[in-house]
């Protein structure tokens, strides 16, 4: 599977906090350092920050970004007005269909993981 946009926690290590993050990267220490003891963690993956800034590219919100936050480094805006502005421009965009693809891929194999139809996932932002 491709690693740009999808990784596996099983794959993660603590070197991976950059391109993974540190919520992600953890299970696959715990995976990795448990697993000769018997212990099972639950398998699992991350999406890439490499998706996050394609996401941010392919809605054309990078720049509007960056001027909310100058008006409030400028004390022109409060936080929390920047904050709504800035989660208001996420919930307006759209996954791109290729990034869609590769999550709904990487469940599919989960599912296929544990031998099941739909498998419950727990989602971290």
């Amino acid at each position: 599977m491709d690693n740009t946009y999808i990784r596996w926690f099983e794959n993660l290590s603590s070197q991976d906090v950059l391109s993974a993050g540190g919520k992600n990267a953890s299970p696959g220490e715990m995976i990795r350092s448990l697993k000769d003891e018997g212990i099972r963690v639950p398998d699992g993956f991350a999406t890439t920050a490499g998706v996050y800034w394609e996401f941010i590219d392919a809605n054309g919100i990078r720049d509007k970004i960056g001027s909310y936050l100058t008006e409030w480094k400028e004390k022109r805006v409060q936080l929390d007005r920047i904050g709504a502005s800035i989660r208001r421009l996420f919930q307006d965009s759209q996954i791109p269909k290729h990034v869609a693809e590769a999550i709904l891929n990487a469940y599919r194999e989960i599912c296929r993981r544990y031998k099941a139809e739909d498998v419950d996932i727990a989602v971290r932002k």
